[in-house]
């Protein structure tokens, strides 16, 4: 339980216990995963979370579609990148 305290106030949160991760959830979870910088990790997560939920609130789409929605684009942004070092490799030689 969390308790929450300020000035002329108490309140009590009972922590809700986390729904189980969509199919498009673990599928965006395990690629971002991959990534081995942390900052990006962090960042691909934050996307992630952040496309969905405007999907989801914005959109009106269930949040399973809002998060396939999401997973489509931390795909693209991995395969955008996956591009761009193949690029930066080959003009190397």
């Amino acid at each position: 339980m969390l308790a929450a305290r300020g000035p002329g106030m108490t309140a009590s949160v009972t922590a809700q216990r986390e729904l189980p991760m969509s199919r498009w959830a673990r599928q965006a979870s395990a690629l971002i995963g991959k990534v081995r910088d942390d900052e990006q990790r962090d960042d691909l997560h934050l996307r992630f979370e952040e496309r969905a939920a405007i999907c989801e609130f914005d959109g009106k789409l269930p949040r399973a579609e809002a998060e396939r929605v999401a997973h489509d684009e931390i795909v693209a942004v991995l395969e955008a990148q996956q591009r761009r070092a193949s690029t930066l490799a080959s003009d190397e030689r």
